[in-house]
């Protein structure tokens, strides 16, 4: 994969600092239908069962067993026990949603949002405005750089995968999977990466991860829970000071940078009005 890129308009010199993206919440994108999916079909028992073991989802599924009335001791005899029915909890009748529903997803998954560039320069020129307007504080914040291949975190930790755009709504055909469980990366796939039409010139990538995989803070302005995703520094390779970027802070951004990636490569950014294009100069 080339290198993608995330816009930031603040937040942008802690980010660098403490090698940490905020990761999101799948419902708290914008778009309600984005990270959202219409089931169809039945999923198969040992399925329906490996998710009720599986790490991330056992406190989700021991909530609907505990309101159905039972007891924290019965459920985890019933976790262990081969004979155990899960429709004794109504949990397959419930499974589809919730491996589909934004609110359930949002208790395991976390998604860090990165675009690419178009290999075509018209709509190349056209993703830039558009990212650098919408999500680095109108050319007065940064572009961050990012290489993948660099990375050294687990493969079962993330996955990264391109966003398809569509307006017809995401389906996903639980009949369609027969084995002991279903892929993760294909729920990702058609979950997490399918977005409107509308959003196509972000030429989106998605990293998706889960939340025992990030750093948990506390906002202290309302107290909600922030998740920040922790990269290894390597896959950090380039950053572009936008067309507007303060020059007082530059200095302050020097010194971190030769402190944690003294291999970075810096740029500034200019706007071409007349050719409508942003224009970049490597200057360390």
């Amino acid at each position: 994969m080339p290198i993608v890129y995330r816009y930031l308009a603040s937040h942008w010199y802690e980010s660098l600092r403490d090698a940490c993206f905020l990761a999101s919440p799948p419902n708290k994108f914008n778009d309600s239908l984005d990270c959202a999916a219409d089931t169809v079909g039945k999923m198969p028992e040992d399925v329906v069962k490996h998710y009720f073991n599986e790490r991330d989802w056992v406190g989700v599924f021991m909530g609907i067993a505990q309101r159905k009335g039972l007891s924290l001791e019965v459920v985890t005899q019933a976790l262990n026990s081969p004979q155990f029915n899960i429709d004794t909890l109504d949990i397959k009748r419930r499974a589809s949603g919730l491996l589909s529903s934004r609110v359930s997803l949002s208790k395991v998954y976390r998604i860090v949002c990165f675009s690419a560039l178009p290999y075509d320069s018209i709509e190349k020129s056209a993703t830039e405005r558009r990212m650098w307007k919408r999500y680095a504080g109108k050319d007065k914040g940064v572009r961050i750089g990012v290489d993948f291949s660099y990375s050294t975190r687990a493969p079962e930790s993330e996955v990264i995968q391109p966003v398809f755009y569509s307006d017809e709504p995401v389906k996903v055909d639980f009949s369609c999977f027969n084995t002991t469980m279903i892929p993760s990366e294909e729920i990702h796939r058609i979950v997490f990466t399918k977005d409107k039409k509308l959003w196509g010139r972000e030429c989106e990538v998605r990293l998706i991860t889960r939340r025992r995989f990030c750093t948990i803070k506390k906002d202290k302005q309302n107290g909600h829970e922030l998740c920040f995703w922790k990269f290894n520094r390597e896959i950090v390779r380039q950053i572009f000071l936008g067309a507007r970027y303060p020059q007082n802070q530059f200095n302050g951004l020097k010194k971190m940078l030769d402190k944690f990636y003294p291999w970075i490569e810096v740029y500034s950014t200019s706007f071409l009005q007349q050719e409508q294009r942003y224009q970049y100069k490597r200057i360390l």
